[in-house]
């Protein structure tokens, strides 16, 4: 189940957001998205993630797909996704690992991870083919 709040059009966190998407080619109808621990992950090329930690972040739903743009969930692991082009690094499909998209990266790592340690260990199982979609880079903090 995901639930998508309208945050008001007087808030601040709005006015922020109108700045920066400015910088973005076209507006971006951010939401405030709640996911719950059973709402599946579907993923390009791994196995679906049924069961993960509870999220709240701020994103678009697309085809019912949530794209955070940032996120934190229920141990206190938060995660901002940044398109400053040129801070990503990419690489091609390794059959040795498991490969999520950028986009999906978010989902995974929230849903998985309790703290940055384990984020540590997930990238090193992990890879993250080059996307022509999007090219981000990720700040965490827990």
């Amino acid at each position: 189940v995901w639930v998508v709040f309208q945050p008001p059009t007087y808030s601040r966190t709005i006015t922020l957001l109108d700045d920066f998407a400015e910088d973005l080619d076209e507006d971006i109808p951010f939401e405030v998205i709640l996911l719950s621990t059973k709402f599946p992950f579907i993923f390009k090329k791994e196995k679906t993630i049924k069961e993960h930690y509870a999220i709240i972040g701020v994103g678009v739903v697309i085809d019912s797909y949530p794209l955070l743009c940032d996120g934190m969930n229920e141990h206190g692991l938060a995660i901002a996704g940044l398109n400053f082009l040129g801070n990503a690094k990419y690489h091609k499909i390794d059959k040795t690992k498991k490969n999520y998209t950028p986009y999906e990266m978010m989902l995974l790592v929230l849903g998985t991870c309790k703290n940055v340690k384990e984020v540590k260990q997930l990238f090193k199982k992990i890879n993250i083919p080059l996307s022509i979609i999007l090219s981000l880079a990720y700040g965490f903090s827990s």
